[in-house]
């Protein structure tokens, strides 16, 4: 164990020092920010995420770390997730955890249906010892979606890709993964 002391504003030098030492992952306990505060300050957890060039992985004070079962990758389908995809694998092997990937289907569609088959019989075909273990939920919003999974399912870590925006897709777009750093109960991995 190593430690480091340095001045400036936390998001920025945690995600600069995170780059000089080419961290794999940086870890950071979070209490979220909901309300007034979330509009005004926003949260120094979302801000390093904003910052980071590597994986952060964000843990609530009131998540049961010690009933950790799996990992769970929540996929949109997204040609930004695919690199993610055999890292989340290694990641789960390594912290001797199961993987399940879940898709929050927001309208019932051909394509939709065709990407979900699509996911299962890539990670049947490119890993075949990982048994596929996928999950489909219906929802007309991805936020409301990810929580009904999670009520059933708090001895996960959640598993979220985002994709970093310019300041006019950050007007225009509000990120998924950033909006549940605010507000989950379990570790939430955000890859960037």
């Amino acid at each position: 164990m190593d430690y480091l002391i340095k001045e400036g504003t936390v998001s920025i030098m945690t995600a600069k020092t995170a780059e000089e030492i080419n961290a794999d992952l940086i870890v950071l306990g979070t209490h979220g920010a909901s309300g007034i505060e979330q509009k005004l300050f926003g949260s120094k957890s979302v801000e390093v995420v904003k910052n980071s060039v590597c994986p952060v992985l964000l843990v609530p004070s009131e998540a049961k770390i010690e009933h950790i079962e799996k990992v769970t990758l929540a996929l949109e389908f997204a040609e930004h997730e695919e690199p993610f995809i055999e890292w989340v694998i290694s990641l789960s092997k390594n912290w001797n955890l199961q993987l399940e990937f879940l898709h929050i289907q927001l309208q019932r569609n051909f394509k939709e249906e065709l990407c979900v088959l699509g996911l299962e019989a890539f990670v049947t075909k490119n890993y075949p010892e990982i048994p596929v273990k996928l999950h489909t939920f219906y929802s007309e919003d991805l936020i409301n979606g990810l929580e009904q999974y999670l009520s059933k399912n708090d001895d996960t870590i959640l598993v979220m890709c985002h994709h970093h925006k310019n300041l006019w897709e950050q007007i225009l777009t509000k990120s998924k993964s950033l909006q549940m750093a605010y507000h989950t109960h379990v570790p939430l991995l955000i890859m960037t």
